[in-house]
């Protein structure tokens, strides 16, 4: 998801990503549905509780949101509404449900979060323009496909100890250079916050 992104429009960088999560999310169901036995939904676990609590106060703040439209879409260029975020719980219930660790899928994620630090490190040195969103009625320089650069350093932070313990515990030499190239970008982000997390992740 991180490397779509639609230049030739207004919005570059969020609407196709939402767009994207949401077609392979429901694809992914619908194949799930017809070659595999369902999901065993009860007895609820604990964090499905919590889902389910999410959810529904996700639904009720929508209702009784001012501006609806907004609520259930998101706000232009931050297309974080209800649709979006009920979005993401399936998606983390999925995972929840199937996820189980495979060294091939692992090492695709890693090669994607490479791609897009090294797009953004490369604009950061300006040896390649870096895209221009609209923002606030001004535009403004975006990081990587990513677009906001607090983003970006999340992006990056969300990924470097997956690929540090790739090296350190399965002396994979992809992990290091994966983790070489994000650490940089999270460098480039100048995102005081994520250099925060980086102290905390590095004390754990």
């Amino acid at each position: 998801m991180p490397l779509v992104f639609t230049p030739w429009r207004e919005d570059i960088f969020y609407d196709g990503k939402i767009v994207f999560a949401a077609v392979i999310t429901g694809l992914y169901v619908l194949i799930r549905l017809f070659l595999k036995p369902a999901i065993s939904w009860l007895p609820l676990e604990n964090i499905e509780w919590i889902l389910v609590a999410y959810v529904l106060l996700v639904l009720l703040s929508t209702a009784f949101s001012i501006d609806r439209g907004a609520s259930i879409w998101g706000q232009p260029y931050v297309r974080e509404g209800m649709g979006s975020l009920v979005l993401y719980v399936v998606i983390f219930y999925l995972f929840f449900k199937e996820f189980k660790v495979s060294e091939k899928p692992l090492g695709a994620v890693l090669i994607c979060a490479a791609i897009v630090s090294m797009y953004g490190i490369l604009q950061y040195y300006k040896v390649i323009e870096g895209a221009q969103a609209l923002v606030r009625g001004g535009w403004e320089q975006r990081m990587s496909t990513i677009g906001n650069r607090n983003f970006a350093g999340t992006y990056s932070m969300l990924f470097l100890p997956i690929a540090c313990g790739l090296y350190l515990y399965k002396q994979h030499l992809r992990g290091l250079l994966s983790a070489l190239v994000l650490f940089a970008l999270l460098m480039a982000t100048q995102t005081r916050s994520t250099w925060i997390a980086l102290v905390v992740c590095m004390t754990l």
